[in-house]
């Protein structure tokens, strides 16, 4: 099986990394998002954002347990396949100490703040959660590029995770069960992942190596502060609001935040299966890499326009529809996050493509700038404009981060990406006018429209071009 996956080429393996883990995604997202909405209804705004909470306190300590050091993992194995018990056997060691160093860090930390005893119970319940996550194998099937199995455990976990929700939580009263019920499903994906490992490569044994850890950091550390700045600018609003505007704040906040969390899965999905190509092309010295990131930032750009158009005049139904009339307050600032979520998709390569070339030090600078631009403007706008104002903070942040990026990049190969726009644009305008005379329609319906109407006209500008698609998915190594 492996050696028939080896000889595909490069743009057969993307295309069948996307659609398989396209098809789990979409499948484990919308399990996912439909046990969100249901505890979102049951646990009421406030208990919601009292798991968000907790949830954003827990990012923060998970930082610690990968330090750059997945990220790090998928380059390497992709680049050279041979060397994948190393790589295994050293950072899952190092993950695991850092782990359990972390989760004492954590309960040193509740300990201290100032939260009712089932509020911090429901915390440490959260950050058991660490430990499946330090021992998961993810990294490892995303940098040999089989991302399906990563697509069906996702699905596994969700669920079990759904099921044990719907069987056992229908009152606040049953919420410090949510995590535990998260944990166990956790495990459970840990587990077939291992087994899958295992079958195919052996057994992996715990390595405590000093000098390999330290050549591990060293290399992984610029990605890891990458990474803590980029959680920062994630979930700092989310803290602050759980601090200076009380759970109900958070919970609205977060309910629109999930929303964001669905539609950025497909950009998740495109990220992880070409970060893995993009950075072996670089070390082979392939001349098509400058096409390949050209060609992903304008499906970025064609994806993006859209979304934020649409977004914003389908914001209020999609609320009512999905969390019902309770959550209306938070409509507002998931149109602020729509369009965070169209500069996610302009922004799909820049990033990516300053690790797998191996420019980690403006990688950093990148995500430093922008978790700088949102700490500032969080605490400027929280206290005046509540979610809305954390909603526009994260906003200008990925703006701020675009730009960086985009500016880095351009230094290595050249990328002009003004004339993408255009296309997208005037498509997005033509699919805003149905939009707008059949607003009375179910939510459903107007996506369903503005889509089969923004793919039509497109496809008129000749925004979509066949050839360029040929090329891309017939690009040989």
């Amino acid at each position: 099986m492996f050696e028939r996956f080896a000889r595909l080429s490069t743009g057969q393996k993307i295309v069948k990394n996307i659609l398989s883990l396209t098809a789990a995604n979409i499948v484990s997202k919308l399990i996912g998002f439909v046990t969100i909405t249901y505890l979102a209804r049951v646990l009421s705004v406030s208990g919601f954002g009292q798991i968000s909470f907790a949830q954003a306190i827990i990012s923060y300590f998970a930082l610690f347990t990968n330090l750059g050091l997945t990220t790090f993992g998928i380059r390497e194995v992709a680049r050279d396949k041979k060397q994948i018990k190393k790589y295994v056997n050293n950072i899952l060691t190092l993950r695991i100490v850092l782990t359990t160093v972390s989760f004492g860090l954590l309960l040193i930390f509740i300990a201290f703040i100032n939260k009712p005893t089932n509020y911090k119970a429901l915390i440490a319940f959260y950050g058991l959660s660490l430990f499946p996550l330090a021992l998961s194998l993810d990294w490892v099937f995303q940098g040999i590029e089989r991302m399906e199995l990563i697509g069906i455990a996702g699905i596994l976990r969700s669920v079990t995770y759904a099921g044990l929700v719907f069987l056992f939580v229908n009152s606040p009263s049953r919420i410090l069960n949510v995590p535990l019920f998260a944990l166990a499903a956790s495990f459970i994906m840990i587990a077939l992942l291992i087994y899958i490992f295992v079958k195919n490569h052996g057994w992996f044994s715990f390595s405590f190596n000093w000098t390999i850890w330290k050549e591990f950091l060293i290399k992984a550390l610029p990605m890891g502060f990458a990474f803590v700045m980029i959680q920062i600018y994630n979930n700092l609003d989310s803290v602050m609001l759980g601090f200076m505007r009380g759970d109900e704040a958070i919970g609205l906040y977060s309910a629109a935040y999930k929303i964001v969390i669905l539609l950025t899965a497909l950009r998740g999905i495109l990220v992880s299966t070409v970060f893995p190509i993009l950075s072996r092309a670089y070390v082979t010295r392939d001349n098509d890499l400058p096409h390949m990131v050209s060609y992903g930032t304008r499906l970025g750009i064609t994806l993006a326009i859209p979304l934020g158009v649409g977004g914003t005049l389908l914001a209020k139904p999609m609320v009512a529809w999905i969390y019902g009339v309770q959550y209306e307050g938070c409509v507002l600032a998931l149109q602020v996050l729509l369009w965070y979520t169209a500069v996610l998709f302009i922004n799909l390569l820049f990033p990516q493509l300053l690790n797998a070339i191996n420019q980690q030090k403006f990688y950093a600078v990148v995500t430093i700038a922008g978790a700088v631009v949102n700490v500032i403007f969080n605490f400027l706008l929280i206290p005046r404009n509540g979610i809305v104002g954390a909603a526009i903070a994260t906003l200008l942040a990925q703006v701020c981060v675009l730009i960086a990026a985009y500016t880095f990049a351009r230094r290595f190969m050249r990328i002009s990406i003004a004339r993408f726009f255009w296309k997208p644009a005037l498509a997005s305008l033509v699919m805003a006018i149905p939009l707008i005379l059949l607003q009375r329609l179910q939510v459903l319906a107007l996506i369903a429209i503005g889509t089969v109407c923004y793919t039509i006209v497109l496809w008129l500008l000749k925004g979509i071009s066949r050839a360029e698609i040929w090329r891309f998915l017939h690009y040989e190594e």
